[in-house]
């Protein structure tokens, strides 16, 4: 039986200590029908054009044993990530970037572990005032209302029991800081929420990154995780 587990933020190579064994131990007894979802940030490919580092980090995750998926943050070279061959894997669409390495696209609805999984990437960045355009800041950190709309139907069409996003919904936002303006993504995620409201989805779990902690909080019957550090198993579900 396939085993799922969520993260987020590994930044390239900086925050990619937390994969080690030590931290998560689970994966020496994983094999490549196993899932590791990275809720954004993953930061590889970080180069236009070839790039040796990107190269042997790409390849330490096809080594390892099992499979990595993750869905975009704000740090992203989208326009290396973009020139990858588009796939389907586990029911949505993904860039491949190795046989066992993909990037999945916003909107799409993975299936793993009995789960319907929402995933939506992007978020602005807060210090793009300090990063070239380029080089190492992208527009295309923030979602377009094109892949918004897409999401909302992938929600209404699909009913996904578990969304991950790499920004959290607004509410949450004002939930963990209560005097910050929440921005245009959260309030875009927001819409999401009110759209699993509206059509009575039964979501039960949403998991984010972006704010670099690890927190665990509830809001109208939907439990919230911000994942940073933590690797957390999602358990097995039996799909109706």
């Amino acid at each position: 039986m396939a085993r799922f587990f969520i993260t987020s933020d590994t930044h390239n190579n900086i925050d990619i200590c937390k994969l080690n064994t030590k931290h998560f131990p689970e994966q020496k007894d994983l094999t490549k029908e196993d899932v590791l979802l990275i809720a954004g940030d993953f930061g590889v490919p970080w180069y236009k054009s070839y790039s040796k580092a990107d190269e042997y980090l790409l390849n330490q995750y096809e080594a390892r044993n099992f499979t990595t998926v993750f869905i975009d943050g704000n740090h992203e070279n989208f326009e290396a990530l973009y020139e990858y061959p588009q796939v389907v894997f586990a029911g949505a669409r993904c860039h491949k970037l190795r046989p066992h390495v993909f990037h999945v696209m916003r909107g799409e609805v993975l299936r793993l572990a009995g789960h319907r999984i929402l995933c939506m990437g992007g978020a602005d960045s807060h210090d793009k005032i300090y990063r070239t355009e380029h080089i190492s800041w992208w527009k295309e950190e923030r979602p377009s209302l094109e892949e918004f709309e897409h999401a909302k139907m992938s929600l209404i069409e699909q009913k996904p029991d578990i969304i991950v996003s790499h920004d959290a919904p607004a509410r949450i936002i004002l939930k963990m800081y209560p005097n910050d303006h929440p921005g245009v993504v959260p309030e875009y995620l927001e819409q999401l929420c009110t759209t699993v409201e509206e059509s009575r989805i039964k979501v039960t779990d949403w998991y984010f990154g972006h704010h670099h902690v690890d927190d665990d909080l509830e809001l109208k019957g939907i439990r919230y995780h911000a994942r940073y550090q933590k690797i957390t198993e999602v358990l097995q579900k039996t799909e109706e």
